[in-house]
């Protein structure tokens, strides 16, 4: 991967960042490049990392097999979907979903750290607690952070360039 699709990851993660939303231009961008990238492989070009077309093709259905469930219960938003699945034609089929964990894992990690900035953290502690205790979920008031959303914008940005840096 070069650093051309980092910009366009980073571009999506602050457009989320500050519109809750990441653009279908990032995401095209980045299936073209993916593409270009895997089509280029096959007529003997060599990139850093070659990933074959089919593999390029499955990391993009499996990435999509995987978000849209996440979607569907709510933990992602239909662009953070995408933005994943996007990815998946850039590094492939197995490598996809190393990189969903370590999205999860970043988007963990910035919720806890989202919630002790807010002084929240306590409080949501106790809440789940209380609902595990008693069986029945406990909502959080409308006014918390918990309550609100986050953009995973920031969490795929930092597990994209964890990835390509450390795997």
């Amino acid at each position: 991967m070069n650093l051309f699709i980092i910009g366009l990851v980073t571009y999506a993660a602050f457009f989320d960042l500050m519109y809750f939303k990441i653009p279908n231009k990032s995401i095209i961008a980045i299936l073209i490049l993916g593409l270009t990238q895997a089509t280029l492989n096959i007529t003997e070009t060599h990139n850093l990392i070659p990933v074959p077309l089919f593999q390029t093709l499955l990391g993009f259905a499996v990435g999509l097999f995987i978000c849209i469930p996440f979607y569907a219960l709510g933990m992602f938003g239909a662009g953070d979907a995408k933005l994943l699945a996007s990815l998946g034609i850039i590094i492939g089929y197995p490598n996809i979903i190393h990189l969903i964990a370590i999205t999860l894992v970043f988007s963990g990690i910035i919720c806890v750290l989202r919630l002790a900035c807010s002084g929240e953290l306590l409080s949501f502690i106790k809440r789940w607690i209380q609902s595990f205790w008693y069986g029945v979920y406990i909502r959080p008031s409308q006014l918390s952070v918990a309550a609100s959303g986050m953009p995973m914008g920031g969490a795929i940005l930092l597990a994209t360039t964890y990835y390509y840096l450390y795997i």
